[in-house]
């Protein structure tokens, strides 16, 4: 209405009023809804349109009429339309998203949010960090003794250079060292199928895997009555449109000093990732930091509700 409006004051000379109307359709796949506003615009004051609310009554009428129809008959291919959905495009790397328009109130069917479609192609989780078995020397002489190849390094040394190797040269980050114990891979290695998947780095591999699920279990919403913490890891993400590849998130350690403020390091920002694939990175970067709890916060600004 207001393009329309401003184009014709462009040279009103000719032109006494606007009507703008229009038939639309929205869906969630559940509710729908069918609007057929029609809306007037004067532009010459002095020359009313006093014919509008018949003309009104016309599109009324012509809206009963076809909502009447398609109810009582299947739709025609020239009358249907395609879905609303987002416009985007990028440019030098950076995604811009236009998202669609907001439905305007919460579903009544969808209670934990209208269904978002997902390309990432994204369906598990995919690694996110890169374990190492610690060992202290005694674990070691422990291991050496009684399982040699377990450990496959001469001496103790050796071992903590290929740890410190490992660490600067591995390209999936966080680096996480997970202490193992000669007794605690004993048992583990007997209730495994076969001898070769034993080794201590499997091991401490399934420990993370425990540790980091439990963590996850663990995460809670960030609100204005948590309980939170002297020390935690902060995972914000903004959920934009319906397609989850737009989403970004941000992790940050937070650590609440003695006088009561906060102290917020940033992680990372602007990741490209949406809630579920960042809470499990957010919980591998909190092992690898010694921190045990996992808050998190939507930003649901921009999102299809």
């Amino acid at each position: 209405m207001e393009l329309v409006a401003r184009r014709a004051r462009n040279d009103s000379s000719e032109i006494d009023t606007v009507v703008v109307s229009g038939a639309y359709f929205y869906s969630d796949t559940f509710d729908s809804f069918f609007l057929w506003p029609i809306d007037l615009t004067p532009i010459n004051l002095d020359r009313p349109f006093e014919d509008f609310e018949a003309l009104r009554g016309a599109w009324s009428e012509l809206a009963t009429e076809r909502m009447t129809a398609l109810l009582r008959e299947p739709a025609a291919a020239d009358d249907t339309k395609g879905p609303v959905v987002d416009v985007s495009f990028q440019l030098d790397g950076v995604t811009y998203v236009m998202p669609t328009p907001p439905m305007g109130r919460k579903s009544s069917f969808f209670v934990n949010g209208r269904p978002r479609s997902n390309s990432t192609g994204i369906t598990s989780s995919p690694p996110v960090a890169t374990v190492f078995a610690s060992l202290s020397r005694n674990e070691w002489t422990e291991f050496k003794r009684r399982h040699a190849p377990a450990v496959s390094s001469a001496n103790y040394n050796e071992w903590t250079k290929r740890e410190a190797r490992a660490r600067s040269e591995c390209d999936l980050k966080p680096f996480i060292t997970i202490p193992v114990t000669h007794a605690g891979w004993s048992e583990w290695a007997r209730q495994q199928l076969t001898a070769t998947s034993v080794s201590v780095h499997r091991y401490a591999s399934d420990l993370f895997q425990t540790k980091i699920l439990a963590i996850i279990n663990a995460a809670r919403e960030r609100t204005e009555n948590s309980v939170l913490p002297r020390r935690y890891m902060l995972l914000i993400t903004e959920e934009i449109g319906q397609d989850l590849a737009f989403d970004v998130s941000h992790l940050a350690e937070v650590c609440t000093l003695p006088d009561g403020s906060d102290l917020v390091e940033e992680v990372w920002t602007d990741k490209s990732m949406f809630f579920e694939q960042a809470l499990t990175v957010a919980a591998a970067e909190a092992i690898a930091r010694g921190v045990e709890c996992v808050f998190w916060e939507k930003d649901k600004t921009y999102t299809w509700d």
